[in-house]
C-alpha cells in the first residue's frame, strides 16, 4: 500500500464520518422541532392577559409557564389556537378544577370536559406535539346555548 492509497482510505473514512455526523445533526433537528400555537389568556387577579383577538405565537414551554402562573381565581382562562383557527380553552371553575372547552361556532355545540391541573398539562403538551387542537376521549358534546357540562354529565 502506497502513500496515495493511505490518503484515499483516510479521505473516504473522513467523508463517511462527515456524512454520519450530518445525518445525526439532521435527525436531532427533526427531534427538536419546535412547535408553535397561538395563545390568549386573562388572569383577573393580576388584571393581565393577551387578547383573544390578537393572540401571540408561543412554544410549548412558554404555554406551560403561562398556564402554571395563572393565579387560583375562578374564571381565569387560557386558550390556544392552531393554524386552522380551531381553539381550546381552559377556564378555572374552582381550585383544581378546570373546564376544558373546544368552541364550535356558529351552533356552539362544543366539546367539553372537566380536568385537574395535571390533566390540563397533558392536554396542552398533546396539542403542542400535534400542532393542532383535537377532541380528547373524556370530552362530551354540550349545546352551550341550552345546557352546561354539568347538565350533560
Amino acid at each position: 500500500m502506497g502513500i496515495f492509497d493511505i490518503f484515499k482510505k483516510k479521505g473516504k473514512k473522513n467523508k463517511n464520518n462527515f456524512n454520519a455526523q450530518k445525518q445525526s445533526i439532521n435527525k436531532k433537528r427533526v427531534e427538536e422541532k419546535i412547535n408553535y400555537l397561538n395563545i390568549y389568556y386573562h388572569d383577573y387577579s393580576l388584571e393581565e392577559g393577551i387578547d383573544g383577538n390578537n393572540p401571540q405565537k408561543v412554544t410549548q414551554d412558554s404555554a406551560l409557564e403561562y398556564f402554571k402562573k395563572l393565579s387560583n381565581n375562578r374564571d381565569n382562562f387560557i386558550g390556544f389556537t392552531d393554524n386552522k383557527n380551531k381553539s381550546i380553552q381552559f377556564a378555572q371553575e374552582e381550585e383544581g378544577k378546570w373546564l376544558v372547552d373546544i368552541p364550535n361556532p356558529p351552533g356552539f355545540i362544543n366539546y367539553q370536559q372537566y380536568a385537574d391541573f395535571n390533566e390540563c398539562i397533558g392536554i396542552i403538551k398533546t396539542i403542542f406535539q400535534m400542532e393542532k387542537v383535537i377532541e380528547f376521549p373524556k370530552m362530551v358534546k354540550v349545546n352551550i346555548m341550552e345546557e352546561t357540562l354539568d347538565d350533560v354529565l
